[in-house]
This record gives C-alpha cells, sequence and structure tokens, in this order.
C-alpha cells in the first residue's frame, strides 16, 4: 500500500489525526525553517553506488576491487495543496503552495546543507537539493513538484599543530577532529499538533544523540517531564543536544 493510499484510508475510516501515516520532513541548518510535507509521496527509494573497480592484471585476469560508498540519493514527488485537504498533514503552515516552493528554493542557493527525515524509515541524513522541478497540472492551483536530494557529509579536519612523540622524537600522525555538536533538524510545534507526533518526527525509529540511542517513545517521555510544548515551540536536534526554542537546558540530559 502506497503512503497516499494509507493517508486516504485513514480518512475514509474517520481517523482524522493520520497518525500511522509516514512523516516526510526537510529542514535547512542556518535557514531556521522545516518543512513537514503536507501531502507525503506514494513512494519513495533511495538509491546508493559503491565504487567499486575492475582492474586488469596479467596471468590473473579481470579482478574486482573493493571501493569507498558513493552518496546516497532519494527523489521525491508530490504536490503542495492550494486548499485544505482533509488528508494533508500540517496543511496550515504556509499560505499558499508557492510559499512551500520558494522555501525550498531559498535552501537549494542557501549554501547550507539540509536534513531530511522519513518516520518509520531509517531515512536520516543530511543532504543538498540538487534539483527542484514544479508546476500546475490543473485548475485546482495545486503545485505538483519533483526534488531530488543527494546526501551531504561533513569533511574531515585535520589538527594543524604538529605533535611530537617524546619517546621517539618523531611527529606524530595529526588527530582527526571532528565538530561533535552538529545540527540535525529543527521541529515546530504546530496547532493541532501532539506531542508524540513530534517526537515520532524527531526520532523516527530511533535518533542518535550524544551518543546515546532514543526511541521516539523516550523523546516523548522526556518532552512530557520537562512540562510539554506549547504552540511555536521549535525544539532544535543536533548529534549532541535536544532544546527547545535555543535554551540551555537539554531535554534529553
Amino acid at each position: 500500500m502506497s503512503i497516499l493510499d494509507n493517508l486516504l484510508g485513514n480518512v475514509i475510516n474517520g481517523d482524522k489525526t493520520v497518525v500511522d501515516s509516514v512523516t516526510v520532513t526537510i529542514s535547512c541548518e542556518g535557514c531556521n525553517g522545516t518543512i513537514t510535507l503536507p501531502i507525503p509521496p506514494q513512494e519513495f527509494s533511495l538509491s546508493v553506488q559503491q565504487k567499486n573497480q575492475t582492474v586488469n592484471i596479467n596471468n590473473a585476469g579481470e579482478l574486482n576491487m573493493i571501493g569507498k560508498t558513493g552518496l546516497k540519493t532519494i527523489d521525491l514527488s508530490s504536490f503542495f495543496p492550494s486548499q485544505q485537504y482533509a488528508f494533508a498533514q500540517n496543511s496550515g503552515t504556509y499560505d499558499t503552495p508557492y510559499a512551500y516552493i520558494e522555501m525550498m528554493d531559498t535552501w537549494r542557493t542557501s549554501g547550507y546543507p539540509c536534513h531530511i527525515s522519513i518516520s518509520d524509515s531509517p531515512i536520516d541524513m543530511d543532504c543538498l537539493i540538487g534539483t527542484l522541478k514544479y508546476g500546475e497540472r490543473d485548475a485546482s492551483g495545486d503545485v505538483y513538484y519533483d526534488v531530488s536530494l543527494t546526501e551531504y557529509r561533513q569533511l574531515e579536519k585535520q589538527a594543524e599543530t604538529k605533535v611530537t612523540d617524546t619517546d621517539t622524537g618523531l611527529c606524530k600522525r595529526p588527530d582527526v577532529v571532528w565538530n561533535k555538536d552538529t545540527f540535525k533538524k529543527n521541529l515546530t510545534y504546530y496547532p493541532g499538533d501532539n506531542i508524540m507526533d513530534v517526537a515520532s518526527r524527531a526520532a523516527g525509529k530511533a535518533i542518535t544523540v550524544n551518543n546515546k540511542t532514543y526511541s521516539h517513545l523516550d523523546v516523548y517521555k522526556k518532552i512530557i517531564r520537562r512540562g510539554g510544548l506549547n504552540t511555536g515551540d521549535v525544539i532544535k536536534m543536533t548529534t549532541m543536544h535536544m532544546t527547545i526554542n535555543d535554551g540551555d537546558d537539554d531535554v534529553l540530559s
């Protein structure tokens, strides 16, 4: 069953909360924006190539040499509604469908990486918007789009200072320095949301923060213990912390 079939099935059965549907969230570091796709794609697929190489060696013939993994890519196709559909998720986030398009196009040229997460799936990665195609197909005013996202990886930073080994007198191999506290995503608590929905968007099946793994139930309990959420609250997720409205208090501590 496709995602859209699941959404329509919930509406037909009278479940207007659509709690069992898949949620696709895209955000952009440095732009303070988050989009939860109001109409999730009917289907999606992630592809990745292994950069193996084939070589020809005398007396051995053709050999396949193990390479490094390539970048993951994911293509999404759906539409932004121009009216209130009963099966739409967070349909009131932006006033018009072109507001969504403008946000995505701003991210595409911002110079910052984006982040995509799809609930109930392992897809939770930094990415860049490669292509964005959109237009109208009928008189409804709905704007259909195709967007291609490619995985983004942080570069390693080499230590600039040389350290000499006291025993050998030789320079040590430089340590690899990582920016440990890197941005992952922003989530906004919209009218009509409930905290379990937000926890699911934050964690999916599971999320690792500060080397600890949390399920969406763990995140839900942590938020409740901190007093819950108010409409408009923004949850900021990094690799080391989870805060509300850029506060200093780590929700997961």
